[in-house]
């Protein structure tokens, strides 16, 4: 569970040390938080998506108002910035993950990198499923 936690602030770190190195600043910090929470949106929508694919139960209403698509967002947003930006917690976790050597931070970053390609990756291939194949069990591998 500790390796799933120091995960989960790497990749706030990375989003954080990325956009300082473009922008500068304390939006920094914000701009990392909505990376963090996109990619963890995202899985959470391809878990559902798969979830009720695998049940034949429709757990998503088609046309769903954007509205409730923004509200979604900012639930899975708001504990992200209390546990990561709330009271400058993200300076103590850019210097925790700043002490580390080059290429631990290099094999973290790859690891980030495939994290967010393989959250898109997920969606994409649910909703390709779900779509093509209505029965899970006649799936074509």
């Amino acid at each position: 569970m500790r390796r799933i936690a120091q995960f989960y602030r790497y990749t706030f770190y990375w989003g954080y040390a990325w956009s300082l190195r473009t922008d500068g600043g304390d939006v920094s910090a914000i701009k990392s938080l909505v990376i963090l929470a996109f990619c963890i949106y995202l899985n959470l929508f391809a878990a559902v998506l798969a979830a009720g694919w695998l049940l034949h139960i429709k757990l998503l209403p088609s046309g769903l108002p954007k509205w409730i698509v923004a509200v979604a967002l900012l639930a899975v947003s708001a504990p992200h910035y209390w546990y990561l930006i709330h009271g400058g917690r993200y300076r103590a976790i850019a210097a925790e993950f700043d002490a580390w050597d080059a290429d631990r931070r290099w094999v973290w970053n790859r690891r980030v990198i495939f994290y967010i390609f393989a959250s898109f990756v997920a969606v994409g291939l649910t909703a390709y499923a779900t779509k093509n194949y209505p029965n899970p069990l006649h799936l074509p591998w």
